[in-house]
């Protein structure tokens, strides 16, 4: 926790007093105060840490009050793109994909190209895919793609690779 307070102190000395009020500075810095706030109240990581939540709230009402991130007391400048509901929130996060290969699958999806698993097939310890009639497999982020019969394994880009098969 002192670490932390010790790295936005030092961070926010380290800046000019002329940037501090622009607002990518300032809205940056508030994220940085409001995360603390958040770690240390309810379950975060330091919640148990005895004083942290005290500490982090006077420093927050205290840089709010002296106009240190450019916010007001109380005002949450951080993600101004928050949803109305909770269920809209919920349901936007469940339409972002979590990993790469859920990444492709979805872009396939949006072209009507199948992308699934080859029951029982791999490639160098890899899950084998179809992705319209090509295979495929993934290996950190990366797509491999069978060119053609000759059994030649080459890198491909996701975009390349949906627009062979559309």
């Amino acid at each position: 926790y002192e670490e932390v307070v010790g790295w936005y102190s030092g961070w926010k000395s380290s800046l000019p007093a002329s940037a501090l009020p622009l607002p990518g500075v300032a809205d940056q810095l508030s994220q940085a105060l409001h995360m603390m706030n958040r770690s240390v109240s309810g379950g975060g990581p330091l919640a148990g840490q005895p004083g942290a939540l005290e500490n982090v709230r006077y420093m927050t009402s205290r840089e709010f009050q002296a106009g240190g991130v450019g916010a007001q007391a109380g005002q949450d400048t951080g993600n101004k793109n928050k949803f109305a509901t909770v269920s809209e929130a919920v349901k936007t996060a469940a339409q972002i994909p979590q990993g790469f290969k859920d990444l492709i699958g979805r872009r396939c999806e949006e072209r009507g190209i199948v992308f699934r698993p080859l029951p029982g097939r791999w490639r160098e310890g890899k899950q084998l895919y179809l992705c319209g009639s090509r295979q495929v497999y993934l290996d950190r982020n990366v797509i491999f793609v069978m060119e053609g019969g000759s059994g030649v394994w080459v890198p491909t880009s996701l975009n390349s690779l949906l627009d062979r098969d559309a």
